[in-house]
């Protein structure tokens, strides 16, 4: 007891160092954007502390104090409800002591079953509910400010659960009905409004009033079935608030409250893994959905393509949604689907089994805010997700890839051939080079990157090699997932549902092609073979008439393995902050398989592994850093699939030395955006020998 009332009095003294940090401006829950940063803070991913030194207040040390003291709080916390409300400081008498503190800007608390002995919340600030089930209270108090609105956000962190009710009443237990809520339940016989209603699946659930009293207490009953954990924040725009600006943070940043759950990264709004622009990241999920969280440019009317791919074959269609942080969804403003339904959102995107990629674009995003992707997905399904931008301005710095398919260098003419199962790991080839296969079960999925400095038609070729067997459907598709329709092609097949193909070659052995509009240059394309399993075939990238091999000067030794540098950032690869030590090791020695493959198929050829930070933080100390994570890939690579050590070099090039694109993780204002972050706490593996691995070694020598 004596250590508990020591944490609260430091959680006091805490509230008061805190409370001159300044207001929130909130706004109205439905239109003030700036506010949607707010309510879904902090996941669990683990950021770098020595970059992040001007995001975080708190130093690694202090956090693990804080969460050493949790512990202790709750190993003596005793498990019925009066000895537990006596140890939490539940009462009447003494109200301060009713929360425990659990991080500088996190709360944990215990609901009571009697509305006036409810622990009191503090505005605009983050909870851990701890629900035991049936109905429970808790309390807050409104300001002085007439007219003020007022906006509840609840978030069930607990799987499997049912939903949670949160109904708002005044002292005489009458209840109030929201102006806004973001969820459409109606009352039925007679029983109340709810203000919040959270589902299992993580998402956030916001009402909003703007007719409470002034200086009232009000309380919020939580119903539910079975015991579970919800995230909970009341927040009122012109009301004081402990929270200091820097703490306000994106999500994705270090969250001790939710952390000492064990909840998964992603698992919920609150868990949100941030996912930067313009990056590639492929996973399976161990639960029917998964979040990401991203962060919106400067840029006003900026269109986003949100593009998903299943990469499971014979699985579930994969649903995509967009939503703010306070759970609302964000109609698309095009989409490549024509799903419709009267009872569910709009979905942005659907992702068949075939491996085909799906697409849909919203402009109508606010400039500089967080919001959420959300894919409804079958557990088990492995996925890859992607949110793209238009191109920014051009710069010196080199592009990196985040999808290892198309980092590796084009099959040559003599190598072994092989297909993909979808378009994410569809199998590199190179024009005017005849490539001879054999059809799959499923679809088949090949690739290839036009050069030409000009928009070029390019003629596909396809020749079916096994007599008896049906017709070879060749399609070309897009980047994000759309099928081209060929200019021009010997075939006549027509259907009214599916893609019209470039080449539709039969039994009979004739070559049959197709003729695509100009192609954009530097783009990759792919090619998606649908034939019955054991048909072999040859496909032919490029105008028949170049097909005859030229002369041309003879390679060096040592050809290239990497077109470009392939980059494992934060959403395949996490270290614990500050450290080289990966949080998950399993997952960090599965994203490195295919790179111990290609290493160990080219045993001579050197190859550079480099190491990259955000930029916070001195770069002395982020050349530190990533010198070191460096080195633990490596390390990995060696002991785990037995890469010579000698074929490996490291580099740490923190923040100022990186050569290759980044991310804009400092915006306008400069403030740290976490989700940019994410895409340069990275480690790069390339050729030893490409001009870009010389310039940066030239840059450290």
């Amino acid at each position: 007891m004596k250590r508990l009332m020591a944490i609260c009095i430091s959680s006091v003294l805490v509230i008061c160092a805190l409370s001159a940090c300044g207001k929130k401006d909130a706004g109205n829950v439905f239109e003030e954007s700036e506010s949607q940063a707010e309510v879904v803070e902090e996941s669990s991913e683990v950021p770098e502390s020595s970059e992040e030194s001007s995001v975080e207040e708190s130093s690694a040390e202090e956090s693990s104090v804080q969460e050493s003291s949790v512990e202790e709080s709750e190993s003596e916390a005793p498990e019925d409800d009066s000895s537990r409300e006596e140890a939490a400081g539940i009462g009447e008498e003494d109200q301060s002591a009713e929360l425990v503190q659990t991080s500088d800007n996190e709360f944990e608390i215990w609901d009571t079953e009697e509305m006036e002995n409810a622990p009191v919340l503090e505005m605009n600030r983050k909870y851990l509910v701890r629900h035991e089930g049936g109905s429970r209270f808790i309390a807050f108090t409104t300001g002085a400010q007439n007219g003020e609105s007022y906006t509840i956000t609840l978030e069930n962190l607990t799987e499997d659960s049912k939903d949670v009710y949160a109904i708002l009443l005044d002292a005489d237990g009458n209840d109030i009905k929201p102006t806004e809520k973001n969820n459409g339940h109606n009352p039925i016989s007679g029983k109340n409004i709810p203000f919040c209603v959270a589902g299992p699946r993580g998402l956030v659930s916001t009402g909003m009033s703007n007719e409470l009293e002034p200086n009232t207490t009000y309380y919020l009953r939580l119903d539910c079935g079975p015991a579970c954990d919800l995230v909970l924040k009341v927040a009122a725009p012109s009301m004081e608030t402990a929270v200091a600006e820097t703490a306000d943070t994106e999500a994705g940043a270090f969250n001790p409250l939710l952390d000492k759950l064990a909840i998964e990264p992603g698992a919920s709004q609150s868990t949100a893994i941030p996912l930067p622009l313009n990056t590639t990241v492929m996973d399976a999920s161990p639960y029917g959905r998964v979040y990401f969280a991203f962060t919106t440019s400067e840029e006003p009317g900026k269109e986003y393509k949100f593009t998903v791919v299943n990469c499971t074959v014979g699985s579930k269609d994969i649903f995509g949604r967009v939503c703010d942080a306070f759970g609302n969804a964000v109609d698309p403003t095009e989409r490549d689907n024509d799903y419709y339904s009267y009872s569910i959102i709009t979905p942005l995107c659907i992702a068949g089994s075939s491996g085909t990629a799906n697409t849909g674009m919203i402009n109508t995003l606010d400039p500089g805010t967080t919001y959420y992707v959300y894919l409804d997905i079958e557990v088990g399904t492995t996925y890859a997700l992607r949110i793209s931008t238009q191109d920014e301005a051009e710069d010196e710095a080199f592009p990196t890839s985040s999808t290892f398919a198309s980092a590796k260098a084009p099959l040559e003419e003599d190598d072994p051939f092989y297909t993909g199962s979808n378009q994410t790991v569809a199998t590199m080839l190179q024009p005017n080079i005849r490539y001879y296969g054999t059809c799959s079960e499923n679809h088949d999925w090949v690739a290839f990157t036009t050069d030409a400095a000009e928009s070029l038609p390019f003629t596909f070729t396809a020749q079916n090699l096994t007599k008896g067997s049906d017709y070879i459907h060749v399609d070309v598709i897009d980047e994000y997932g759309r099928a081209l329709e060929p200019a021009e092609r010997e075939n006549t097949y027509y259907a009214h549902s599916v893609d019209i193909p470039f080449c539709y070659p039969s039994d009979d052995g004739k070559e049959n092609s197709g003729i695509s509009e100009p192609l954009h240059p530097n783009t990759t394309y792919y090619i998606r073979i649908n034939g019955a399993a054991g048909t072999d075939f040859m496909l032919l990238i490029g105008p028949p008439e170049k097909e005859e091999p030229v002369e041309e000067e003879e390679q060096p030794e040592n050809d290239l393995i990497f077109q470009e540098a392939f980059e494992l950032n934060e959403t395949q690869v996490r270290f614990v902050g500050d450290e080289a030590i990966f949080i998950d090791e399993e997952a960090a020695r599965e994203a490195l398989k295919p790179v111990a493959e290609i290493l160990l198929a080219h045993p001579d050829h050197p190859v550079l592994i480099a190491g990259t930070t955000a930029t916070v933080g001195t770069q002395e100390s982020c050349v530190n850093l990533s010198d070191r994570r460096a080195a633990a890939v490596k390390d990995l690579l060696v002991k785990e699939y037995g890469v010579p050590a000698d074929q490996l070099l490291t580099i740490g090039l923190g923040y100022a030395d990186d050569i290759f694109k980044r991310g804009k993780d400092i915006d306008s204002n400069g403030r740290f955006v976490e989700t940019e972050g994410a895409k340069n706490r990275r480690v790069l593996v390339l050729d030893a020998n490409d001009e870009r691995a010389q310039k940066v070694l030239e840059k450290r020598s």
